[in-house]
This record gives C-alpha cells, sequence and structure tokens, in this order.
C-alpha cells in the first residue's frame, strides 16, 4: 500500500519478518504525525508476537527534529509490545541527524541495506 502525504510517499508491504515501510522524501513536521498514523496501522496488522519493522529510509531526503521524535515515539510503541524497529539504508542529512542526537546505537540500530536488516531481524524470530 502506497500513500502520499505532503511531500512524504509511504509504501508498507509485509515482507518476512516483518512489515517494511519505505519512506521517500521528507518527515518533517508537516508530516511526522501522517507518517505515524501510518506506522501504527502497520504495527497493528502484525498478530503474531511483537511487531516486527524495517523502516527503509535509502529515499528519505531530509528529516527534522518533529521526525526523529516521530521515529524514537514508533521505536518506544514497538519496543513496549515486545516488537523490533530497525532502520535499513540510511544515509546523508537524516544520517547525521540521528547521530548528532545520539538516537541512533541506543534507540535505533540501522543497516546499511535492506537485505541486512532483514537478516538481523530474521535472527531474532
Amino acid at each position: 500500500m502506497t500513500q502520499l502525504h505532503q511531500g512524504l510517499m509511504i509504501n508498507v508491504r509485509a515482507e518476512p519478518p516483518g512489515q517494511v515501510v519505505v519512506l521517500r522524501g521528507a518527515l518533517d513536521w508537516t508530516t511526522s504525525e501522517d507518517a505515524e498514523r501510518v506506522l501504527e496501522t502497520a504495527c497493528r496488522a502484525q498478530n503474531e508476537g511483537g511487531p516486527m519493522m524495517i523502516l527503509d529510509l535509502s529515499a528519505l531526503q531530509f528529516c527534522d527534529s518533529a521526525g526523529v521524535s516521530c521515529l524514537v515515539r514508533m521505536w518506544r510503541r514497538i519496543d513496549d509490545a515486545g516488537g523490533t524497529l530497525v532502520l535499513a539504508g540510511l544515509h546523508g542529512k537524516p544520517e547525521e541527524l540521528l547521530h548528532r542526537t545520539g538516537v541512533l546505537g541506543r534507540a535505533l540500530d540501522a543497516y546499511p541495506t535492506l537485505e541486512l536488516a532483514q537478516q538481523a531481524l530474521a535472527r531474532q524470530v
């Protein structure tokens, strides 16, 4: 399912071991609420065990503090539900911001490719 939200395209697909969510465009104060609603819906769609989700950010061009807050809130919800949220394809300014804020490595783990992120989640199942 692909949705467009004011400069952010969100594609959600079930792909074992969980959900893959591709964010393309900007995750910022104008799009973070919509993104969070879509991510919550994707989490609820998983019935067995805790939610397993990969955010593919390889096409994410911009992220501001509202976007970081959105990612942290989703990580907390998924973690509280006994699941795992990881990032794939993080690069450029979004990667720089997540490093500077200390989110990477503490709350969220990132993998260079979607395939590596899927392998990491599969090991947790």
